[in-house]
């Protein structure tokens, strides 16, 4: 008991960490109450929507349960009858981020006889006989499809497994509940393309189904898969839906505008530019001969450097105005403010110009003679 126990808080704890599919094995026996075995407990910020058995058979006289709280799912009952069993729980859950997932436990083992061996001095002693396990490969899911949400333009894919399977049949769902097949639904979205692949490795049947160029058309779509085992027999997975949102737009470089530059003005300076004659090579003419010693022309050392001496000309004309306007405010701010003291003084009465009053007087009384 203490063993089986210890299975399912190990199935507990992993549930919780956010394993969305496990299987664990756990034995019981014929008449023996296993009480309330814990399977799932939600973790914080996740609601449990439902819990259903989706595969297989639970054995006879137990049952799976959600408390009131739809806080834990558990399993609960005598067992009635011996013999191996398998069966698989898709708990869905909407997580902390608004997540819609299918988490799924399957459950396998032996359920044992019990057989009454005799009174032993007053002590019934009791022994358990394990019913043999099933050679054969037990039909049933062991992954259910899980939700998508994708942007459109982009995929959806959905997988599902099954023991025991020999072929899978995926179907689409309507958001209005419609079904349709794989090549149905093409029809109806040709610019999505499907491509479904079906691997068997160790007796397990996986089924992917792709959606390709998804759109917000399908927004809201679900599918589901069922399973064959070649027999007849047939085992259907939870519908997975699928949230499809507008691709955000890619963000459009913004060109910047070209920037003029108003081109400065140079002011216009005429430059008398000499061109240096240099001497020839060979003996010069006769005529050459009186030129040159009449007005010698120089032989430069250095290249001309073309463009160079009209920029510094042009600077040193710019440098000489600047510093003649500068003087020339100087003198007048000086000359302004020696005329302000003066008439200061002068009406203060503590200057003394009454020479030149005289002096102004005197030309007035000339000037009136004159005319």
């Amino acid at each position: 008991m203490k063993k089986v126990f210890s299975l399912f808080i190990v199935l507990t704890l992993l549930l919780s960490l956010g394993i969305s599919a496990f299987a664990v094995t756990a034995n019981f026996t014929v008449g023996q109450d296993i009480g309330n075995q814990p399977i799932y407990t939600k973790s914080n910020g996740e609601t449990i929507n439902s819990v259903i058995v989706s595969s297989g058979s639970v054995p006879n006289g137990l049952s799976v349960q959600l408390d009131d709280a739809r806080q834990n799912v558990y399993l609960t009952g005598t067992p009635t009858a011996a013999g191996s069993y398998s069966f698989i729980i898709t708990i869905n859950v909407t997580d902390s981020s608004a997540n819609d997932i299918n988490r799924t436990v399957e459950m396998k083992g032996v359920v044992g006889n019990t057989v009454i061996s005799g009174d032993n001095g007053g002590t019934t002693t009791t022994t358990t006989t394990p019913a043999p396990a099933s050679t054969s490969t037990t039909f049933s899911i062991t992954k259910q499809p899980g939700a998508e949400n994708r942007s459109a333009g982009g995929y959806a894919i959905f997988i599902a497994k099954a023991s025991g399977a020999s072929s899978a049949t995926w179907t689409l769902v309507a958001p209005d509940g419609g079904q349709y097949s794989i090549d149905t639904f093409k029809s109806k979205f040709p610019k999505i393309t499907i491509n479904v692949d079906n691997t068997v490795t160790d007796g397990v049947l996986s089924s992917t189904i792709t959606l390709n160029n998804v759109s917000t058309d399908v927004s809201g779509y679900s599918a589901f898969v069922t399973f064959s085992d070649g027999t007849g027999s047939t085992l259907t997975s939870s519908a997975a839906s699928m949230t499809i949102t507008a691709a955000s737009p890619t963000p459009t470089a913004t060109a910047k505008p070209a920037t003029t530059v108003a081109p400065t003005t140079k002011p216009t300076t005429t430059t008398t530019t000499t061109t240096p004659t240099v001497a020839p090579t060979n003996t010069p003419s006769a005529a050459a001969a009186a030129s040159s010693s009449t007005s010698p022309s120089p032989v430069p050392t250095d290249s001309p450097q073309t463009g160079s001496s009209n920029d510094t000309e042009v600077i040193s004309h710019r440098s000489s105005s600047n510093v003649g306007a500068i003087i020339a405010t100087v003198l007048v701010g000086l000359l302004t403010v020696a005329i302000a003291v003066v008439l200061i003084l002068y009406v203060r009465g503590k200057l003394d110009l009454s020479w030149l009053e005289n002096k102004l007087e005197k030309k007035h009384h000339d000037d009136d003679d004159d005319q």
